[in-house]
């Protein structure tokens, strides 16, 4: 199901940027989240329309859920991996998801990655180095 299928790219990145702002506890983080969410935007390796399907499997926590858009854009584009799911986990934690929700979405999407996701990349050669922006939110939540 791709729930935003019919609103335009600005539409979306407007509203991932609004809510980024408007529920994060850290705005120094926020900082960081936005330019990956504009990295996301500018990137030809992946189609937004497509392959961004909200939260999958379950019910988005944030209508559009940034965590969910972020984490989607790295593991679309061969960058998933521990780096990614920390990121993803850590969005969640700032978005004010409680924390055994936060939990239960990182350990399955660390599955994920490691059942199917990665193995897929391995087998075409496509697992890619982290982006600069993964690089500086990661520097930051591991400071």
């Amino acid at each position: 199901m791709k729930p935003y299928k019919h609103w335009t790219n600005n539409e979306l990145k407007y509203r991932l940027i609004q809510t980024v702002f408007r529920v994060s506890k850290d705005n120094d983080f926020a900082e960081l989240w936005v330019d990956l969410i504009h990295e996301a935007f500018k990137s030809n390796e992946w189609e937004i329309k497509s392959q961004y399907d909200g939260c999958t499997l379950v019910q988005d926590h944030l209508h559009p859920c940034p965590a969910c858009f972020v984490h989607d854009y790295m593991c679309q584009t061969g960058r998933g991996g521990i780096m990614c799911d920390r990121i993803f986990k850590h969005c969640m934690k700032n978005e004010g998801m409680k924390k055994w929700r936060i939990n239960v979405r990182w350990f399955a999407v660390r599955c994920y990655f490691i059942c199917f996701s990665f193995w897929k990349f391995v087998h075409l050669r496509e697992l890619k180095k982290p982006s600069k922006s993964m690089v500086e939110i990661n520097k930051y939540i591991t400071k």
